[in-house]
């Protein structure tokens, strides 16, 4: 599958989505480092990267998951600066359904910045990537990541109990989703 390198998607004057890329592994890292408390409060991940090694080999992997379409992973650039990503965390061609995941660095959340990020996002997986179903799983607690994708006209399908363990507690996941046909739909 021969897909494009220089994939931006642009959301409003300020903000863009790029693809994600290897070179950029120090600014992630930067990131990161910067808001770590914050961030670990909900993702595990953010333990599993502690140096420019770790995230480098982090975007070697999800660029190759791009390569084969398997994934869309994207940077969230807001005037010139990197604040976050969104982007796929599972990504089937062969049912069409793709769940996302996103983050912002502190200093930006609660600004409006992410629900239009996170919409151009979905636009794209439904009218560029063609995917049928999209599906958002997120920590019952974390009431502002649920607020955003509820804003977006994903539907709560129900909680699985227990299903996502944060330093060694189970957490729960309200799972949602949106289908092409709403997205298509909305207003």
């Amino acid at each position: 599958m021969d897909r494009p390198r220089d994939l931006r998607i642009r959301v409003d004057d300020d903000t863009e989505l790029r693809l994600q890329s290897v070179e950029e592994a120090q600014e992630y890292l930067d990131l990161i480092d910067g808001d770590r408390e914050r961030l670990r409060t909900f993702m595990h991940w953010v333990d599993e990267v502690n140096n420019i090694e770790d995230e480098e080999a982090f975007l070697v992997d999800r660029v190759s998951e791009y390569d084969l379409g398997r994934g869309v992973p994207m940077a969230v650039w807001y005037k010139g600066r990197l604040i976050g990503a969104a982007g796929t965390v599972t990504m089937s061609r062969v049912m069409d359904t793709v769940e996302v995941g996103y983050f912002v660095d502190g200093a930006h959340e609660g600004r409006g910045l992410m629900t239009p990020a996170v919409s151009a996002l979905v636009d794209h997986l439904v009218q560029v990537e063609g995917m049928t179903r999209v599906s958002a799983r997120i920590i019952t607690e974390n009431v502002r990541r649920r607020a955003l994708i509820e804003r977006l006209g994903f539907t709560l399908e129900g909680v699985h109990r227990q299903e996502y363990q944060l330093y060694g507690t189970y957490q729960d996941l309200a799972v949602y989703s949106l289908l092409r046909s709403e997205w298509e739909a909305r207003g």
